[in-house]
């Protein structure tokens, strides 16, 4: 992890349009301070709540953090209040925890894992994300199975969102 920690506090935003994000803006300057134009993966806090997440590029040369409804909900936070976000560089952004039960799952079935391994770092992420929202064990148990069942008919789609 990164020695430099970064500290902020700007309004939670929302963009125009229907199904539109919500957002932190960043103040910094992500190329000066990081040395890209593109997104940066990042490992911190926002209102004290636990987040990995990246600061993603708006085009215009700000950047952004975007926070979904589960991470509003469990931060209490509504359109314009103040989001404190303190933040380190995530040193290994590809490095994925992998549930246990989909780490049982993949014992089972060797070929989903390699389907698993040949997606990409972010789609990986939101599969684990998808498994790890489930609450109660029997629905986690229920996605593994799910997951290894579109990995291995090669229709790896989550999240509207098709695999390699």
């Amino acid at each position: 992890m990164s020695a430099k920690t970064y500290s902020f506090t700007a309004p939670l935003m929302r963009m125009e349009g229907k199904g539109a994000w919500y957002y932190v803006p960043y103040p910094g300057d992500v190329e000066k301070e990081f040395g890209t134009k593109g997104s940066v993966r990042i490992l911190g806090t926002y209102n004290g709540v636990s987040m990995d997440r990246a600061l993603i590029p708006r085009g215009d040369g700000t950047h952004h953090i975007i926070l979904s409804l589960e991470m509003r909900k469990k931060a209490g936070l509504r359109l314009g209040n103040e989001v404190t976000i303190r933040f380190k560089l995530n040193e290994d952004p590809d490095a994925l925890i992998i549930p246990p039960e989909l780490e049982e799952a993949f014992e089972l079935d060797p070929f989903s894992r390699e389907v698993f391994d040949r997606q990409t770092p972010g789609y990986r992420r939101g599969i684990i994300y998808w498994l790890d929202s489930a609450k109660r064990a029997e629905t986690r148990e229920q996605r593994a199975a799910e997951i290894l069942r579109r990995l291995s008919t090669g229709s790896p789609e989550f999240g509207g969102r098709k695999g390699k």
